[in-house]
């Protein structure tokens, strides 16, 4: 989470959803932009306005982006495991196996033996050997990071207490709109990068996890018109 004092904003950053772009963006035109301090890089909006305090909560322009579940989930499963889920690849179905073993196997191995790492990505490498697990198993009580978009957003009776939400699919336009209402209209918003390529979010899918999805992230499906 984001704050500017001489500006009077707070970007909610919420996973997967061209957050970093848009921090990359914020930083080279917001020189006083710092970390508002909490337990995790992607506080919700609640924790920032605990943190801050109601009053001062309220003094600040706040906003965040949103994505598809069903896409956002693809994209998240590819960047951790740091592999390239390409076209080309899937053309051999059984080469493309065995490379995503062996550059899982590799990634696993890279990551759990670092000092620090994240207990959500260490658990994906441990149990998740395809996307079908990730969906599957990757929702435990402690998986916070699994959530309904929706819930970063809210307070406890579930109002929205941020003041823009923009679209990862509308990206380009949702950001005009922010930079005109930030008064920030010199701000451009890089060639957004995918850290985690793929193929088409709907090709991971079958009928079971597609409707895990849908039971799972209804909030966010219902609350911001998403279909699959």
């Amino acid at each position: 989470m984001l704050i500017s004092h001489k500006h009077k904003f707070i970007f909610v950053h919420v996973q997967k959803t061209a957050g970093q772009s848009v921090t990359e963006t914020l930083k080279k035109n917001v020189p006083d932009l710092e970390k508002l301090v909490t337990q995790h890089k992607h506080g919700s909006a609640i924790t920032g306005r605990d943190i801050l305090g109601v009053d001062k909560w309220n003094e600040y322009y706040k906003f965040a982006f949103v994505r598809n579940p069903w896409d956002r989930l693809v994209s998240w499963y590819s960047m951790i495991l740091g592999i390239c889920l390409d076209e080309k690849m899937s053309q051999n179905y059984s080469n493309y196996n065995l490379w995503h073993k062996v550059v899982r196997n590799y990634r696993k191995y890279r990551y759990l033996n670092r000092p620090h790492n994240s207990k959500f990505y260490s658990y994906v490498l441990k149990n998740c050997n395809s996307f079908e697990d990730f969906i599957k198993n990757s929702h435990r009580d402690n998986m916070k990071n699994m959530r309904n978009q929706l819930d970063y957003l809210v307070d406890e009776e579930g109002n929205i207490i941020v003041d823009f939400i923009g679209k990862f699919e509308s990206l380009g336009d949702d950001f005009n709109q922010l930079k005109s209402n930030l008064n920030l209209p010199h701000m451009e918003l890089p060639h957004v990068t995918h850290k985690s390529k793929h193929r088409n979010y709907q090709e991971y899918y079958n009928d079971e996890i597609r409707e895990i999805v849908q039971e799972r992230y209804h909030q966010d499906i219902k609350y911001f018109n998403y279909n699959f």
